[in-house]
């Protein structure tokens, strides 16, 4: 089946150097794009946005440092180095404007790319990305690292979606619903689950997988795989993946007993959910303070890519 798409903001992209010295967000209150601008804000950007109302975001932003503005309107890009823009928001004023004047105009994932450099962890999947990204960014800082991260939701108050860090590593969603994570080139990367999703865009599930293989094929050398061993769609990945990534590392999670991190039996209490977790010869027990097991299976995802970084399991599990 042919890899079809609408709007497909890989097509056509800008390829130039991109001047982050300036940016202008068009859309700035969403949860991805208000987590990159205010990193931007954090790395010491002059950085500008526009959105169509207000919110809590908005109000983090400014407090940051960030000029934003309510209503669209194509003069607040003046003197912008580049004007960012999500798939949804490609034909909005700003973004035309920009294109009339010469100014690069760059998808939310190149500068997602352009601000995780080389130790991008990207978490990818149609379910549980900002659950997994989010247990995985603090059992980061349990474990005493402190990473930069930009997650599709806020961890806690509103604008803890983002942080810089001063660590090497850098997690993030990894967007498939347009395919733009394309775009990014990390050293690791999540696969949680795989369903047809997003019909506007993908032409059936086949579709989806040509798309996460693609995703997957565009690792860096010798980087890590991690995906579930429990869920059709993601072994036909990996297996397409092997055949052309044979560097690749692939880690599998799951309750399967081909998993390379595998999880027993959840046991409940109320909202609290418990389960161990076996990685060759060692176990370790995972408690969460919820008692969904889509949850859980996301935190043992989280826990796959700490084993993969060399965690023993028992303190990978123990800090997720």
């Amino acid at each position: 089946m042919a890899d079809t798409v609408t709007g497909n903001p890989t097509l056509g992209a800008y390829t130039g150097p991109i001047d982050l010295s300036r940016p202008h967000f068009v859309g700035v209150g969403g949860s991805a794009m208000s987590g990159l601008a205010q990193l931007c804000a954090a790395r010491g950007a002059l950085v500008s946005g526009t959105d169509a109302a207000d919110s809590d975001r908005i109000t983090a932003l400014r407090a940051a440092g960030c000029k934003v503005e309510i209503g669209h309107d194509p003069r607040a890009i003046e003197d912008a180095s580049c004007v960012v823009y999500t798939t949804v928001a490609q034909h909005a004023p700003e973004v035309a404007a920009a294109r009339a004047n010469g100014i690069p105009v760059v998808h939310r994932a190149q500068v997602l790319r352009e601000l995780a450099g080389r130790h991008l962890v990207a978490v990818a999947g149609t379910h549980g990305k900002s659950t997994t990204a989010g247990i995985l960014v603090a059992a980061l800082r349990q474990l005493g690292q402190d990473p930069s991260f930009v997650v599709g939701a806020d961890l806690d108050v509103p604008g803890s979606g983002s942080h810089h860090g001063t660590g090497p590593l850098f997690v993030a969603e990894a967007d498939e619903s347009d395919r733009s994570f394309h775009f990014l080139e990390p050293a690791a990367a999540v696969i949680t689950t795989i369903a047809h999703d997003h019909p506007e865009n993908f032409d059936g599930l086949d579709s989806h997988l040509i798309a996460y293989v693609t995703f997957a094929a565009r690792l860096r050398p010798e980087g890590v795989l991690i995906a579930n061993a429990d869920e059709p769609a993601s072994n036909d990945v990996l297996a397409r993946v092997r055949r052309l990534r044979p560097d690749v590392r692939v880690v599998t999670f799951g309750q399967s007993e081909r998993a390379d991190v595998r999880f027993g039996p959840v046991d409940r209490h109320g909202w609290q959910s418990m389960t161990e977790v076996h990685a060759g010869n060692g176990r370790g027990v995972l408690r969460l303070g919820t008692p969904s097991i889509y949850h859980v299976q996301d935190a043992v995802a989280a826990v796959a890519l700490l084993v993969a970084f060399g965690y023993p399991i028992d303190a990978a599990a123990q800090a997720a």
